[in-house]
């Protein structure tokens, strides 16, 4: 799983947050990166939470949440709730079920 955010110092606690919960939830199943935007500004709203498994899955976008992007209802920050609902999606993202089915709808319903 891709984490892409600014170096600010909350940015960064989030990452690690989600970091320490998926290292906890999967173990070796699910490895997270940070990248660390470097020219990305507080402003840009660069907030990007992806997963690369068998499909590669935008999960969080705080950019298309901000900017109201057509299809994507999302929340813009990261919570607990929100690191709930990741935790969940990837968990079914990483599952056999998901490998070895047709995904009819390309929206999730939670």
């Amino acid at each position: 799983m891709i984490i892409a955010c600014t170096g600010d110092d909350s940015d960064l606690e989030i990452a690690e947050k989600i970091t320490l919960r998926f290292k906890e939830d999967f173990g070796k199943q699910v490895f997270v990166e940070t990248r660390i935007m470097d020219l990305a500004r507080e402003e840009d709203n660069v907030y990007e939470i992806w997963l690369e498994s068998y499909d590669i899955e935008l999960l969080h976008s705080k950019k298309r949440a901000t900017s109201n992007a057509k299809g994507w209802s999302g929340p813009a920050e990261v919570d607990d709730v929100q690191i709930d609902f990741l935790a969940r999606r990837v968990a079914f993202l990483i599952s056999d079920d998901a490998r070895y089915s047709y995904r009819m709808e390309m929206e999730y319903v939670d």
